[in-house]
């Protein structure tokens, strides 16, 4: 039967047959949140996008697994699972590959595959739409054991040309407060993107960006 599902990033419909899909939720009682599982039944070269409902912000989080093997085909919660940690997820599946698996929060490596994360930050800008906008200053703050980010800035005429968009402006940050930046990117709409460059977790804690009118948006 089919199952209608909303994509969270696009905002678009997509329905998915269960004949082709094996869909799966289950409740994280630890990390308070919902693991949502949408498995291809047939693999692909890659992991499928699969999602993950944060409870405490109210926001979805897209997962994607370091190989195609891991993907959920069964969730299960455990209450009384007995776990090595107290970050361990309650929560545990059968995968492709015929393992049992679970989250954990203290781990940097996917099964032995690094980590690929990033978050975006906008869009910034006019909120009439009507000016462009000039980021004059940036800084960023990690963790003081946080890994490496890299950071870079997205512009377009509008918030979804420059959600796609290739990087205008790009640099490094490290663990706890970075320089000042001055990356002098113009656009209606602008992101701020922070993407993961090792297996090493990182921590995002604060950043501040001093935007600038423009003048009137180009068409």
């Amino acid at each position: 039967m089919p199952f209608l599902w909303r994509n969270p990033e696009t905002g678009s419909e997509l329905w998915l047959d269960t004949a082709n899909f094996t869909v799966s939720l289950e409740y994280d009682l630890r990390n308070r949140g919902i693991i949502i599982g949408l498995t291809p039944n047939t693999a692909g070269s890659a992991s499928a996008v699969h999602w993950w409902f944060d409870l405490e912000t109210q926001s979805f989080w897209k997962m994607k697994f370091g190989s195609y093997n891991q993907e959920p085909f069964c969730l299960h919660a455990r209450r009384n699972f007995i776990a090595a940690s107290a970050t361990d997820s309650t929560v545990m599946w059968g995968s492709r590959n015929g393992y049992v698996l679970r989250l954990a929060n203290d781990v940097h490596t996917d099964d032995g595959n690094a980590y690929t994360s990033y978050v975006f930050f906008g869009p910034f800008g006019d909120p009439a739409m009507f000016s462009d906008s000039v980021i004059s200053e940036l800084v960023g703050v990690l963790a003081r054991y946080s890994g490496e980010v890299r950071w870079s800035i997205h512009c377009g005429d509008t918030p979804e040309e420059a959600f796609s968009a290739d990087a205008r402006e790009e640099g490094t940050w490290t663990a706890g407060r970075n320089n000042a930046q001055h990356p002098r990117t113009r656009g209606q709409a602008q992101y701020l993107k922070l993407t993961s460059t090792d297996s090493t977790g990182w921590g995002y804690e604060a950043a501040y960006i001093i935007l600038n009118r423009a003048g009137k948006t180009r068409v």
